[in-house]
């Protein structure tokens, strides 16, 4: 039985590793294609609750420029549906590996609903 050896990978001709290397600016747009996916598989998704049945007059970098915006967290008790609380929750740990909190969800639905709607 023939066993694959790491060598087998190697360019003999060579001891020089080739891997590319990315500048810090492909890195972030590459980062920011990966955040717009993910909004956009949001804005399918959300698309037949009716708070965010316009979601698609909005574009994907708008929304991704809303979330990334330092904002201001109002301490206003504005209480959304748990489903918007949840869906939010999903798009975080989707886009970050970790949860926002509900002010801050607060602020990102306001601020895209007066978008949609104002």
């Amino acid at each position: 039985m023939y066993k694959l050896d790491m060598d087998d990978f190697v360019d003999s001709d060579t001891d020089e590793d080739y891997r590319a290397e990315l500048s810090d600016e492909i890195l972030l747009e590459i980062e920011e294609d990966r955040k717009t996916r993910i909004i956009r598989k949001f804005k399918d998704y959300v698309q037949n609750i009716p708070e965010f049945s316009c979601i698609y007059n909005i574009s994907s970098y708008s929304i991704l420029d809303i979330i990334e915006s330092k904002h201001e967290i109002s301490k206003e008790k504005k209480i959304l549906d748990p489903l918007i609380y949840d869906v939010f929750d999903d798009l975080f740990v989707s886009m970050y590996g970790t949860v926002g909190n509900y002010l801050e969800y607060n602020y990102i639905f306001k601020k895209i609903y007066n978008k949609l709607y104002i």
